[in-house]
């Protein structure tokens, strides 16, 4: 890469039913509020880069991992987790005790949620796996 040169990446995207589970690691940073998922263990050096700029309608607060080497997108960087993520989807409250956050800790944000968006987020996850989106004709 020369400096200054423009980088233009075409991230290929693992299958998620193939990654072995014990490779991913999470990791959550309570201070600045971001989750860090390794799909092949921490070690591996990667580059972030905003998820809108690949997908236009991904979550703003979603960041790809990308091995500048190979263009695998080898995980994700997820800020404001808790502040903006977490609470327009608590099912994935359950990420950040794979995390290591202390189910206690885990409890409060739950507490902290309107059991409305509990709720919805658990009808969605619940049912958009029974039942496709939208109206069938």
């Amino acid at each position: 890469m020369v400096p200054g040169e423009l980088l233009t990446l075409t991230p290929r995207f693992p299958n998620m039913q193939e990654l072995d589970p014990k490779q991913v690691h999470l990791t959550y940073d309570r201070k600045s509020d971001t989750l860090m998922i390794h799909f092949y263990g921490p070690k591996r050096p990667a580059i972030s880069v905003e998820a809108q700029s690949i997908f236009p309608r991904a979550d703003e607060h979603l960041y790809l991992r990308v091995d500048l080497d190979t263009q695998e997108v080898i995980g994700a960087q997820v800020e404001a987790f808790v502040r903006a993520v977490v609470r327009r989807d608590p099912s994935l409250l359950d990420l950040l005790e794979l995390a290591g956050v202390k189910p206690g800790d885990v409890q409060q944000i739950r507490e902290q949620i309107a059991p409305e968006a509990r709720k919805q987020a658990a009808m969605i996850s619940f049912f958009g796996q029974l039942i496709p989106a939208g109206p069938t004709s």
